[in-house]
């Protein structure tokens, strides 16, 4: 159809922020999981097979397996940056896209409560769920992923529906007629 031929935007913006936060935080799970395993692993080991100084440093070393949490927090924050950005710099076309819009937000929060729910059932596992005790902004955020989903996609419509319609052009710098 020539109507939706090359349209990208706040529908498929959302849908990526959500799937990559969903991936991230899984990630992060799983990441700090396999550190802790690892260092019990090497902790247990007799010191005479391992020296000491080698388990503080091997221990010293993966510190940072546990970063996870603000790793999580920087990509939410520069994925949200950039849903802003493109609903703000994006082309307002026709009103049509803002029900297509609508609909697609409605399917992308029901998905968003199909993973919150398999995050609560994967932090079911003693193993997991002590492990995300040490993703607290992640697991908070993976709890209530359909309203963040819901609100980041409002928040992006009303920004790119209710601003003047902007024309940008790609000739040679700084054209940009139409912003008010």
């Amino acid at each position: 159809m020539k109507l939706f031929k090359g349209k990208k935007g706040l529908a498929s913006g959302i849908l990526v922020i959500m799937i990559v936060m969903f991936l991230s935080a899984f990630m992060s799970l799983i990441s700090l999981v396999m550190a802790d395993q690892f260092l019990d692993t090497i902790n247990n080991v007799s010191n005479e097979t391992i020296a000491q100084e080698t388990k503080d440093l091997i221990t010293e070393n993966t510190g940072f397996m546990f970063w996870g949490d603000k790793l999580f927090v920087m990509l939410f924050m520069v994925l949200l940056v950039a849903y802003i950005i493109s609903s703000m710099t994006l082309e307002i076309n026709q009103p049509l896209f803002f029900i297509l819009f609508c609909f697609v937000l409605v399917l992308t929060t029901i998905l968003a409560m199909w993973l919150s729910n398999a995050w609560t059932y994967v932090l079911q596992d003693p193993m997991l769920a002590s492990a995300a005790t040490n993703l607290k902004f992640t697991d908070y955020f993976m709890r209530y992923l359909p309203i963040i989903t819901f609100i980041i996609g409002i928040c992006g419509a009303v920004i790119f529906y209710a601003r003047g319609k902007t024309e940008f052009t790609t000739g040679s710098g700084g054209a940009t007629g139409g912003i008010e």
